[in-house]
């Protein structure tokens, strides 16, 4: 139904009734493999547009999303063997909540056109203190985008594709802020994106600082669910909250 579909608005160039025709897919782990091949199909259909977006994580979705999302770097390698695919067979592709930092050598087959951020959430009250130069929540800047051009375009990278070793070394940073006390204890909070090893790694650090009583707290929405309640025990974590 859906290559029907898309027959049926190619036929209508050149018509007076012209249907502009692009594509979405968001990257996962069941199709990271075939974009190449999805692409090589759609551009023969008459598709000249192809926009890719990551699997992104919420409070609403971390059960199954989790279940599906690839890491950054295969995430990234998937999508530029389409843009190297789309540079010489005439197609374009467009990034979706991924900076185009991160795929300069192949930036002949991507389609750069950049929209400012306009949009905000009805409650986010930053939007009439802040107007456009607010940084839109979820987001967080790499070290070269202080000096990147499209920076009053594009978001950064979104927190849920951070690589688990950068969320292990962030919320280790904040262990070592904490000057433990004699049998003092510790709440450990953000660890809703970690995998079982990363939050073994995270609380196993907290022990060895000084705290003997690690708590973590939990919001229900872990990415590493009952496996990350066990890594934390047996790790040395105490209570989960």
């Amino acid at each position: 139904r859906a290559i029907q579909a898309i027959r049926n608005a190619a036929v209508t160039r050149g018509t007076s009734a012209e249907v502009r025709l692009n594509t979405f897919t968001v990257v996962n782990r069941l199709n990271h493999e075939h974009l190449v091949e999805q692409a090589d199909l759609l551009s023969g259909l008459g598709v000249g547009l192809m926009v890719f977006q990551p699997t992104l994580l919420s409070k609403s979705n971390v059960e199954l999303a989790s279940s599906v999302a690839i890491d950054l770097p295969v995430l990234i390698g998937a999508v530029k063997r389409v843009a190297a695919r789309g540079a010489t067979r005439g197609f374009r592709t467009k990034l979706y909540n991924l900076p185009p930092c991160l795929f300069r050598d192949v930036f002949a087959g991507l389609d750069r056109t950049q929209y400012a951020r306009a949009t905000f959430h009805e409650q986010d009250d930053r939007a009439s203190d802040q107007g456009g130069d607010a940084e839109p929540d979820g987001y967080v800047r790499l070290d070269a985008c202080a000096a990147c051009c499209l920076r009053g375009s594009c978001p950064g990278l979104h927190v849920t594709l951070l690589p688990q070793a950068d969320l292990a070394d962030h919320l280790e940073g904040c262990v070592d802020a904490v000057r433990p006390t004699p049998g003092g204890s510790l709440w450990l909070a953000g660890t809703d994106l970690l995998r079982p090893d990363g939050i073994a790694r995270v609380v196993g650090r907290a022990r060895r600082a000084g705290f003997a009583d690690v708590a973590i707290t939990d919001g229900g929405t872990a990415v590493a669910g009952r496996d990350g309640y066990l890594a934390a025990r047996e790790a040395g974590a105490r209570r989960v909250v």
